[in-house]
C-alpha cells in the first residue's frame, strides 16, 4: 500500500499517513535482526578512557593489558559478581598462564582489582573504583 501525500486543499486524515500493521511489523523485524546480528558477530570491549589508562600505567606490554580489557569487559558484562580469570577464556585472547598471573600480581599492588583465591579453582577478580 503506497501512501499519498496530502493535498493542501484537503483535511488531515492520519488513516493516510498510518502504516498498515503488517508495514510495521516488517520494519521492526528488520531493524531487530540488524542490531542482534552485529551483537552476535562481532565482541567488543566497552571501557571508561580511565579505567584503560589505569591499567596501561599499571602493566607491561600488549598481552597483560589484554588480561585488564578481559577484566573489565567480563566486569561489564557479569555486573557485580567477580569475573572467573579463566586459562581458556584469556587463551582466546592470546594471553597464557604466566601472562595472566603477571598481571594479576600488578593491577593488585597497583590497587585496581580484588583478588579473591580458592583452592585449584581460577582466581576470581573484582575491579575497584570501576563503575
Amino acid at each position: 500500500m503506497l501512501l499519498r501525500s496530502p493535498k493542501p486543499h484537503e483535511a488531515f486524515d492520519l488513516a493516510n499517513v498510518r502504516l498498515a500493521p503488517e508495514m510495521l511489523a516488517q520494519r521492526i523485524g528488520s531493524r531487530d535482526q540488524k542490531a542482534r546480528s552485529f551483537r552476535e558477530t562481532e565482541p567488543f570491549v566497552h571501557m571508561a578512557v580511565r579505567d584503560f589508562l589505569s591499567g596501561v600505567h599499571a602493566l607491561n606490554g600488549a598481552k597483560e593489558l589484554a588480561v585488564w580489557a578481559f577484566i573489565l569487559r567480563q566486569w561489564r558484562m557479569s555486573g557485580p559478581d567477580p569475573v572467573a580469570l579463566t586459562n581458556a577464556g584469556l587463551a582466546k585472547w592470546g594471553v597464557d598462564r604466566r601472562t595472566k598471573y603477571s598481571a594479576i600480581e600488578k593491577l593488585a599492588r597497583a590497587g585496581l582489582i580484588r583478588v579473591e583465591r580458592q583452592l585449584r579453582r581460577n582466581p576470581r577478580i573484582v575491579p575497584l573504583n570501576v563503575p
